[in-house]
């Protein structure tokens, strides 16, 4: 082989490996930034009401692989469909994880941090 052609290879080997880097390797999904924060998840079957307290890590991960981040979680009691809620800092109160203000007291996290 003459030198010309062991400094394509060489030049296609780190371009492929360069390649494979930036658009082929798994990225990381970022779920264990949550670890050891808190989430509840709360039942939706009105005679259960079961709230259990999950690691934030653990709930993502759970929805990513079991649940193809499209299904709802399942209560660990009855097996029913359950939602995540948000625990207020203010009052303690469970409300839905979507809402903007705790129904109960009016604490908002967004309006306090936007102060």
């Amino acid at each position: 082989m003459n030198k010309n052609k062991i400094i394509l290879i060489c030049g296609c080997l780190v371009l492929a490996a360069i390649f494979y880097i930036i658009f082929l390797k798994p990225q990381s999904s970022g779920i264990s930034d949550y670890k050891g924060q808190i989430v509840y998840i709360k039942c939706n079957n009105p005679k259960c009401v079961h709230v259990q307290e999950m690691d934030k890590a653990e709930y993502f991960t759970m929805l990513h692989e079991k649940f193809n981040d499209e299904e709802r979680p399942l209560c660990s009691k009855c097996g029913s469909s359950a939602r995540r809620y948000t625990k207020c800092p203010k009052c303690s109160q469970l409300y839905f994880h979507a809402a903007d203000k705790c129904p109960d007291c009016g604490y908002s996290e967004l309006d306090s941090a936007n102060k």
